[in-house]
Parts: structure tokens; C-alpha cells; sequence
């Protein structure tokens, strides 16, 4: 028996229950940014801020939370479970719509059928006209085809005791919706179960359809009447009678219809952003295969701001725990190990995890030479969408740092040109550190720090600048000098191939 068989024979039986990674934006700024004061080296670093990992639990799992909990101590750290997503992603406003007319649905249904059984016909063919127009302006569903059947069945009942001849009709109709359901003798009486017999019969002689359906984008996932029935592209052989068909695919908006007459292409449209929340609730809540869609863990984690994504899921046996990791950074899942663990070994997934963790979290760093005969600072980071870098720089012996803004160059690229005031008399002997930002601000990694900073030394050549005084005018000068090589450094930057090679600066 079809889902949809299955669910209107249990409502035929019972009464119905009520029912991308955030983009990071950065802007250009210029290779050098304005020089102010920084703490002195003696000073402390910031700490880096904890990563955000969501851990999706399984459902049921409330007892492992704690668990989870401490076995992540080490992130800043979300879950969320089938149990708890519907307070995390409340319906959008058209789902709120669509549940109040199902709920409206029900109610007229059986008040209808409360009518039927005190001979109140008028009463309850006028609930029944009701119940049409809601179904007719609600999307094809196994929940709304399967209120449909009921109706049809009322109808005819209510004909047939009145000796309407239109009986057959409705048991007809009826029957074109659930060919494959059998009535319940504990229900429905002899005659009406006879009615409608007769009337399956003739609707399972007529010949089955066979129609080709594509889909832009193509891979979405086809259903006929609630019964898995491939991906598109897909050739369907269509039921006799009255079906329905949907086509899901994850960060599109679902295409429900009824069954079309001849080949159909459909073209899918973008859920929004409100529908990408309800196929969130939903799927986390009912399908346990809904992290390998890689879009709705985009969406998660951009919801949640999470840079990490830990699903755990039970086996068939329910004893042992599957886990996934997913990358926001990289749009990508990554291999992990252990993958299938106990509850028991926790421990051993969040070390794991970590590690994935420090390596994007890695920076590199290192000064470099250019044709201009100025020093360049260039950095490194594991992830591709850290939001800035910033240098902070002195000549060996100062005080004091002076912070420098590096220019983002893509791929978790970054560089700057070092300010010629550092150099004296040709020399270069300077202590530098790097630090990622992340798009909210926070540190996220760095090369060095303040209390033990990497150097960058370059014998002289010759007088770079004049140096007659140390006092203000002259850094304004140097910025003057640096902002005119800026371009010919961007020009540089821009051309210079990927495979430079890059010191690995230990943390």
C-alpha cells in the first residue's frame, strides 16, 4: 500500500487530529591604515574567540546533551535537536495559513459527520461545501487528499440515504483518490461499502498513464500521491483515477500538483528565506538524511552563526551514534573519525572536531620583498572567508606597535606594504604579528603576538629616508611616500601567482 493509501486508511479508520555561511563582505582599505599607539609588547594578547559549533542531536536524545556539552566545552557552543527545532524555526506565516485551515478542515469534517448521524443532512451538506472550498485552495498533500476521500464518502452516504441517485458519483470520486484503500467494516455499513467496491472496480480497470518529467534545476525529489517515485528526470507511471505529485529539492520552494496528462517540465523557484526556515523545522524534524543537503547547512549555520556543524544520528540499531561534520568556511562536509562512535566516546569526536578546527584557524605570515624595494607583509588563513587581517608593527627595540591594515587579496589572502619610517638608513629590523578577523570583529587567528612577535631583518643599502626628527610631521610624510607605491604593490599583489612559497609561523 502507497504513504497515501496507508494515511487515508488510518484517517478513513479514525478521526483526524487536529493538526552560505554568511557571505563575508570586505571592504578595500588602503594598504596602509592610519599609525596609532598600540599596548606595549609586555601587554597581552586578546585571546582568539571561541568558534561557534552547533551540534545537531538525534531525536530523543535529551539525556546526551550534557554530554555534548561538556565534550565541546572548549567552543562556544549551540545544539539543537528534532525535539526542540520547532521553538528554534517557528512556522512562517504561510505555513501558520495552512495548518489554520487544516485545522478548520478537521473541525468541519466532523462536525459534518456529527450531523450526518442526528439526520441533520442540510446541516451537514453545508459543511461539506465548506470543506471543499478549503481543500480546493490548499496545496495537494496525502493529508489533504486523504480529508478529501472523507468528504466524498460523507456525500455519498448522505445521498444514498436519501435515495439521490448522485451517490454513485461521490462513491465514484471517492474511489478515483484511494484506489488502492479498503473501507473499515467497523465504519462503514454493507451498502456503502458495497457502492464504493463497485466503484474502485471500475476506476482500477482503466489504464494506467506513463509521463515524462524534468525539472529546472534538474535531481528534485518526485512523489505520486506520497509514494517515492524517483528524481528528475524521471519517466512516472501515474495510477488510475484522481493523484497528486510534488517535487522537493532543498533551497527550492516545493512544486505540488496534480498529476499532469502529458510530458511536463517544471521549473522550480528559491524557497526565500522563510522558506528555507520551514524546510529546516521540517526536515530536521522528520528526515534524518537532511545534513546532505549541503544548502540547508549553509542556512544553519548562517541562522545560528555557526562556523561548524556536528550532526549525530542513530544507527539502525539504535546503540551507536553516526557523525557528521560540516565546514560553514568551506560549504563542505569533512571527513572525520571516529564516524560511527558510542555515546560514551564524545570525547573522542570533539578532539577530532578541534582539529579541524585549529586548522582553519591557522594563520601564516611572513615579510616578504617587492619590486619597489619596500617590505611587504603577506598572510595566510585556513579559512578562505576570514573577514580582515591586521599587522601590527615596530622597529626592533620600540615600544610602541603601529597597526597596519592589510588589503584583502581573496582566498584568505591578505598583504600589506611596511611603512618606510620603520627602516633606518636602508636597515630593516622589525618585529611584526598578524591577527584574522572574523566578520563580526573577533579574533579568530593569529601569527605571532605581542609578546613574542616574528622579526623581518634586511641589511642596509643605503639611506631609505631622511631622518631628522621623530616627531609627528614625519609620519604623515611616511604615509605619503607608502600611499605612492600603493597601486604599483597592488599591481604586484594581484599578478603574483598562488604558489608563492609561505613560512609556517608556529602559534
Amino acid at each position: 500500500m502507497s504513504g497515501f493509501a496507508t494515511v487515508v486508511a488510518t484517517w478513513l479508520a479514525t478521526a483526524p487530529a487536529t493538526a552560505t555561511a554568511p557571505q563575508t563582505s570586505v571592504a578595500s582599505p588602503t594598504p596602509v591604515a592610519p599609525l596609532v599607539g598600540e599596548p606595549p609588547a609586555s601587554a597581552a594578547a586578546p585571546s582568539a574567540a571561541a568558534p561557534r559549533v552547533l551540534v545537531a542531536l538525534p531525536k530523543g536524545s535529551a539525556a546526551l546533551e550534557p554530554q555534548v556539552e561538556r565534550a565541546f566545552s572548549w567552543s562556544s557552543l549551540v545544539t539543537i535537536s528534532p525535539d526542540s527545532v520547532g521553538r528554534r524555526f517557528p512556522p512562517s506565516d504561510v505555513s501558520r495559513a495552512t495548518a489554520a485551515d487544516e485545522r478548520r478542515l478537521d473541525d468541519l469534517v466532523r462536525a459534518a459527520e456529527a450531523d450526518f448521524l442526528a439526520l441533520k443532512f442540510a446541516d451537514a451538506t453545508g459543511r461539506l461545501d465548506e470543506c471543499a472550498k478549503i481543500i480546493d485552495g490548499l496545496p495537494p498533500s496525502v493529508r489533504h487528499e486523504a480529508a478529501y476521500v472523507r468528504v466524498q464518502l460523507l456525500q455519498g452516504r448522505i445521498a444514498q440515504a436519501r435515495g439521490d441517485a448522485r451517490a454513485a458519483d461521490a462513491f465514484t470520486r471517492a474511489a478515483e483518490a484511494a484506489v488502492d484503500v479498503e473501507l473499515d467494516e467497523a465504519e462503514y455499513p454493507p451498502a456503502v461499502r458495497k457502492a464504493y467496491k463497485a466503484a474502485r472496480a471500475a476506476v482500477r480497470a482503466r489504464p494506467r498513464r506513463t509521463v515524462d518529467l524534468t525539472s529546472e534545476p534538474a535531481g528534485a525529489e518526485v512523489e505520486v500521491n506520497g509514494q517515492l517515485a524517483g528524481r528528475t528526470p524521471a519517466r512516472l507511471t501515474l495510477p488510475p483515477g484522481r493523484c497528486f505529485l510534488s517535487l522537493t529539492r532543498a533551497g527550492f520552494k516545493p512544486h505540488l500538483a496534480a498529476c499532469p496528462a502529458d510530458a511536463t517540465a517544471v521549473t522550480l523557484a528559491p524557497a526565500g528565506k522563510d522558506g528555507l526556515r520551514d524546510q529546516l523545522r521540517e526536515r530536521i524534524a522528520t528526515d534524518p538524511a537532511w545534513f546532505l543537503e549541503p544548502l540547508l547547512l549553509d542556512t544553519l549555520a548562517a541562522e545560528e552563526k555557526a562556523s561548524w556543524i556536528v550532526v549525530l544520528d542513530r544507527d539502525r540499531g539504535g546503540r551507536a551514534l553516526k557523525a557528521l561534520v560540516f565546514s560553514a568556511g568551506e560549504h563542505a562536509l569533512k571527513p572525520v573519525e571516529p564516524s560511527r562512535l558510542l555515546d560514551a566516546e564524545l570525547d573522542k569526536l570533539s578532539l577530532a572536531v578541534r582539529g579541524l578546527v585549529q586548522r582553519t584557524q591557522r594563520l601564516e605570515a611572513q615579510a616578504i620583498e617587492t619590486p619597489l624595494g619596500l617590505p611587504a607583509l603577506e598572510a595566510r588563513a585556513g579559512d578562505p572567508t576570514l573577514g580582515s587581517a591586521i599587522a601590527f608593527v615596530r622597529r626592533k627595540g620600540s615600544g610602541d606597535f603601529l597597526r597596519l591594515g592589510l588589503e584583502a587579496r581573496g582566498a584568505g589572502r591578505f598583504s600589506g606594504t611596511l611603512p618606510s619610517l620603520l627602516a633606518s638608513d636602508g636597515e630593516w629590523d622589525v618585529e611584526y604579528y598578524v591577527e584574522g578577523r572574523d566578520a563580526t570583529g573577533a579574533v579568530a587567528c593569529r601569527a605571532g603576538d605581542a609578546t613574542a612577535p616574528l622579526r623581518f631583518r634586511r641589511a642596509g643599502s643605503g639611506p631609505v629616508a631622511a631622518r631628522t626628527s621623530a616627531s609627528r610631521w614625519y609620519l604623515w610624510t611616511a604615509l605619503a611616500v607608502v600611499a605612492a607605491g600603493a597601486a604599483a604593490t597592488g599591481v604586484y599583489f594581484a599578478t603574483r601567482p598562488n604558489d608563492v612559497s609561505v613560512k609556517l609561523v608556529p602559534p
